[in-house]
């Protein structure tokens, strides 16, 4: 969208007629809904930039490059580090007087480079896959990227683009050696699912077969329920031996009950 803004304004995509256009772009507005006036050159540059944060892997548009180191050592550092993740960036710095004549589009690229890099650098921290955390890694530098472009430091996010590159693959190749040398380990998420396995999930379950076996089995079914009723049933059987079949005997029975009970109960209530 944002190369057909640049054809259909200037009627080229050479970078010197382009460039050469700009002045007569300066304060030209396009509606995109009605009673919404855009400034063309504004909505050039962002729209470029939603294609770099594809491309360059910039919040929210990030969620595949982590995925991407699933393939061989080699080839995520030449992704993550030399060619596929660098375009938009590139793309950025070499359209920069685009986004020169825009404040707005300027500020949309900061903002978005500072979310990457500092949310993508805390996300690392949490990952156990060594490739994952370097993947992370390059998310958040790509991040600090964006965050020169949109200062207008374009000498800055290149050189460190470059630099970059370079440092960005030899982790990449040495995480490929760590990860053959420690396979086994890294299985086993640094023997951490082995400590919670053995010491957090174990005594976890220990507490709760006590508390089952002596709490609801012991207590609560044993004495307070069972035990209940096994009382109720005793006294029954103790109790069923006064009965005559008699209703004047259990009119006499209830009569005296009710004596019994408002004798203890009048007291009680007059304290």
């Amino acid at each position: 969208l944002g190369i057909g803004m640049i054809v259909y304004h200037t009627g080229s995509l050479d970078y010197v007629e382009v460039f050469a256009a700009l002045p007569d772009l300066v304060g030209k507005t396009v509606q995109i809904l009605p009673g919404e006036a855009w400034a063309v050159l504004t909505l050039t540059a962002i729209l470029l930039f939603v294609g770099a944060m594809g491309k360059s892997a910039q919040f929210p548009l990030h969620v595949w490059l982590p995925d991407s180191m699933e393939g061989p050592t080699p080839i995520s550092a030449l992704i993550h580090a030399a060619t596929m993740v660098t375009a938009g960036i590139f793309m950025v710095a070499r359209m920069s007087p685009i986004f020169e004549l825009s404040d707005v589009a300027l500020s949309v690229v900061m903002v978005i480079g500072g979310i990457t890099s500092l949310s993508m650098g805390l996300l690392g921290i949490i990952q156990y896959d060594i490739k994952r955390v370097v993947a992370y890694s390059t998310l958040s530098q790509l991040g600090l990227m964006t965050i020169a472009l949109g200062a207008s430091a374009y000498h800055a996010a290149i050189f460190h683009l470059m630099t970059h590159a370079f440092f960005k693959a030899l982790l990449f190749l040495a995480a490929g050696s760590v990860i053959i040398a420690i396979v086994s380990l890294m299985e086993n998420k640094y023997f951490l699912d082995a400590f919670n396995e053995k010491v957090l999930a174990a005594g976890a379950r220990l507490i709760g077969k006590g508390l089952w076996k002596a709490g609801d089995q012991g207590i609560i079914d044993g004495v307070a329920v069972n035990g209940s009723a096994r009382t109720i049933g005793w006294l029954a059987s103790l109790v069923r031996h006064l009965q005559t079949g008699f209703i004047y005997d259990y009119a006499i029975a209830m009569i005296v009950g009710v004596a019994i009970l408002l004798y203890w109960f009048v007291p009680i209530a007059n304290r």
